[in-house]
Parts: structure tokens; C-alpha cells; sequence
């Protein structure tokens, strides 16, 4: 870059030089100007144009990878179902649902939980292949 930079200048110089050293040919004056100014005009558009295309596949490839998990995970009501089939209760009986995405053991899961009538339904679905990880129900005494 720094042998660019004093080729560039040295280019430029020697032009000026021409220019002002009045030599009275004025074909021979502007022949080393033009190719001077391309070549210095070519010389700097090359690194302005590698940075912008190295850095934007890079960032399409992380949005595309944020859109693939979401895209590939089940959704919540899908997790629910999983867990009130799995129960044998329908939908209409259960009171205080709550279904909350969370992160466990590496894996994306949902932890869903709800009550129905004293007994309380503790789920860990896979939020991916829909699996039942972990179930408990406990009787609720209060």
C-alpha cells in the first residue's frame, strides 16, 4: 500500500512537473497526466471494493442461520398440545397454562406447565422434534 501510495505521488509529480516545465509540445503534456490520474483512480478503488465484499456475505450468513432455528423450531400452542394429549385433558379444563421457551443440556425446549382442577403438569418438550423430555404431575394439597 505504502509503495502504491509513493508510486501514485511520484506519478502525479512528475506530471505536474511536465505541466509547469512548459515544454512546448502539447501532445507529449498530457499524455503521462491522463494515464498517471487512471492509474492511481484504479489503484485506490481496489481495496475500498474487497472490504464490501468480505464483509457482507458474513452477515447475511448470520441472519440466515438466526431465521433457519427459529424456522426449524415448533411453536408454543404446537408444545402445549404435546402436553395436554400426553395428559389425556382437553384444552377447556386447564387453568393457569404457561409455556416458556428455554434453552437446556445444549437443546432449545419449551418447560409448559398448567393445572388442572388440583393437579399441577410439569412438560420439558424438545422444541424442535416435539419430544417429551421430562413430564411430572403432583396433586396440589393447598
Amino acid at each position: 500500500m505504502k509503495r502504491m501510495l509513493i508510486t501514485g505521488m511520484a506519478s502525479i509529480m512528475i506530471a505536474t512537473a511536465m505541466l509547469l516545465g512548459g515544454c512546448g509540445n502539447t501532445e507529449t503534456k498530457e499524455a503521462p497526466v491522463a494515464e498517471a490520474t487512471t492509474e492511481i483512480a484504479v489503484k485506490a478503488e481496489e481495496p475500498t471494493t474487497e472490504a464490501v465484499t468480505t464483509e457482507t456475505p458474513a452477515a447475511d450468513a448470520v441472519n440466515d442461520e438466526v431465521t433457519k432455528e427459529a424456522a426449524d423450531l415448533i411453536s408454543e400452542e404446537e408444545a402445549l398440545s404435546i402436553c395436554l394429549k400426553d395428559a389425556g385433558v382437553a384444552k377447556a379444563d386447564i387453568i393457569n397454562e404457561r409455556v416458556q421457551k428455554d434453552y437446556d443440556d445444549g437443546k432449545d425446549i419449551y418447560d409448559v406447565e398448567f393445572h388442572v382442577g388440583q393437579t399441577e403438569y410439569n412438560y420439558d418438550i424438545d422444541a424442535v422434534t416435539g419430544d417429551i423430555l421430562e413430564s411430572e404431575s403432583d396433586i396440589d394439597d393447598d
